[in-house]
């Protein structure tokens, strides 16, 4: 199999790939009837004309099998032929998209179980749903971020694995001191403290915006849940009174950020007016959290742990922090980083808190 971006978008090739569409849409949405598969068939041709990477899988024969489309790191589509359907071909294709493209944001119809699991098992999940399509038609919405894709998770898997056999090796021969040094060789981090280094990880293309980074290809550092909240460069009259970046690895990817700047009314204003725009899931207090101790702006909440940003509206500051990890808990000392009164009320993720606690009960 091949996969290709293709340039020459043919009258041919079109037809090939509305057909793949229909033959698709036709076995895997079931809500949808013949008569709603036509109507919306009339407009698949402008799709594949428009969106801006248009790539194709082809077999052996050259014959298209599969296609996407993505739009600034969102997949637009993905269809393959119903006759190969589990047999790998979706999956390659959505890594491609996540290697090449850095796609890390998916919609799906919520009627389309198979879909949902099919992003979830690749490492999407639901940050977000709607009642209506976003043509305001009564099919209800799942939008999905990339947290960790599965081929980056299982080479995380792979290299403790490793760890494991070299670590029982040296227990076997006594080796105590090798033991150490081997391990410490599988442990990444990073910290930054200087905020002239700010945009060189969380502008547009930044370490931790973009998997399309030297670092994800050298360390695997880039990001968990894809941080919309943090700004992606700092207003002008910003004056800085705290910055730290720590990503750290010793198994699992773990991640702080924090940010506490103040600054002029204007510029206040636009941000604060950008945070409130940003959706928040409706049960947002996790890991023990009973409230947050200044006035909430944005936060975006799951399993993989917090991101938010707050206000103390008198000074006009503004409180950005980002505690992501694995495994239901973190291998950060936040508290050591984040003074307690920019931590939300009771949060715990430390290795043994309640919620870790419940999930390995229910592995037992």
């Amino acid at each position: 199999m091949e996969i290709i971006e293709v340039s020459d978008r043919t009258p041919e090739l079109m037809e090939q790939l509305l057909i793949i569409w229909e033959n698709s849409v036709k076995e895997t949405h079931l809500f949808l009837s013949e008569a709603e598969i036509a109507d919306i068939r009339k407009y698949v041709p402008q799709a594949l004309a428009g969106v801006p990477h248009l790539i194709v899988a082809k077999d052996d024969a050259n014959e298209p099998i599969a296609f996407m489309g993505i739009d600034n790191q969102r997949l637009e589509m993905l269809f393959v032929s119903p006759q190969l359907r589990g047999r790998g071909v979706g999956k390659k294709l959505i890594h491609y998209g996540i290697k090449e493209y850095a796609v890390n944001e998916v919609t799906v119809n919520e009627q389309n179980p198979q879909a949902t699991g099919f992003y979830e098992h690749i490492g999407f999940r639901v940050y977000r749903k709607t009642d209506m399509d976003e043509q305001g038609k009564p099919y209800p919405l799942l939008y999905m971020k990339l947290y960790m894709d599965s081929e980056t998770a299982g080479k995380k898997r792979k290299k403790a694995v490793t760890a494991v056999f070299i670590v029982a090796a040296a227990v076997v021969v006594g080796v105590a001191v090798a033991v150490v040094f081997l391990i410490s060789l599988f442990t990444e981090k990073n910290v930054v403290t200087d905020i002239r280094e700010y945009e060189k990880y969380f502008g547009p293309q930044g370490i931790h915006q973009s998997k399309n980074t030297d670092a994800w290809e050298k360390t695997r550092e880039s990001y968990l849940v894809l941080n919309y909240i943090f700004p992606e460069k700092l207003p002008e009259s910003a004056d800085v009174e705290a910055f730290y970046y720590e990503y750290y690895n010793p198994w699992d990817p773990c991640y702080l950020c924090y940010l506490v700047y103040s600054c002029d009314e204007e510029d206040y204003k636009a941000e604060t007016e950008r945070l409130r725009q940003i959706s928040m899931p409706k049960d947002y207090l996790i890991y023990g959290s009973t409230g947050f101790p200044y006035p909430l702006l944005a936060v975006d909440s799951s399993s993989y742990g917090y991101i938010y940003a707050m206000t103390d509206e008198a000074q006009n500051k503004i409180i950005y922090v980002e505690l992501t990890f694995c495994n239901y808990f973190t291998d950060i000392h936040y508290e050591r980083v984040i003074p307690k009164e920019h931590l939300p009320i009771g949060f715990d993720a430390k290795s043994g808190n309640p919620y870790r606690e419940e999930y390995l009960s229910q592995l037992k």
